[in-house]
């Protein structure tokens, strides 16, 4: 009779005493770099797997070697950190990736000229967004709010 119970709280005591000794796992992040004719990617994927994926969203993977972009799905590994685009030493596009989806603040550029920052939040523009013309004078500021562009306030 007391064997019923003896043997369920021995498991549960090992069980739980080699889950507190096990290693943690970590997910691998790759360094990438992408040629597209004179432009040079530099990119970071991972083999962490997003908790859900939502079908409305751009995903951005890499398989090959190559970045790719879905709706609602990926099939490689997913771009993960900085992102940058250059051609020649000049940058003309810069931003974050968390688990495949844009994140933070991106930048692109015309040459040497900053034309535009517009910042990201789970795959959706959210937040302050600046457009810059050739000289650099700002002709358009604003936000977006869950991807839409809020009234000009």
């Amino acid at each position: 009779m007391k064997m019923k119970f003896v043997f369920p709280f021995i498991v549960m005591l090992l069980t739980g005493f080699t889950a507190c000794f096990s290693p943690t796992i970590t997910h691998q992040v790759y360094p990438e770099t992408q040629v597209k004719g004179d432009t040079l990617v530099h990119f970071k994927s991972t083999t962490v797997k997003p908790k859900q994926i939502n079908d409305s969203l751009i995903y951005y993977w890499t398989k090959f070697g190559k970045v790719n972009t879905t709706k609602g799905h990926y099939g490689g590994r997913l771009l993960q950190d900085e992102y940058i685009e250059m051609v020649g030493n000049l940058i003309i596009k810069s931003g974050f990736f968390k688990e495949g989806l844009k994140a933070g603040k991106w930048k692109t550029w015309e040459g040497k000229n900053l034309r535009c920052i517009y910042n990201w939040k789970n795959g959706v523009l959210d937040g302050d967004y600046t457009l810059f013309d050739e000289q650099g004078n700002i002709i358009e500021k604003g936000s977006y709010r869950n991807g839409m562009k809020k009234d000009e306030e």
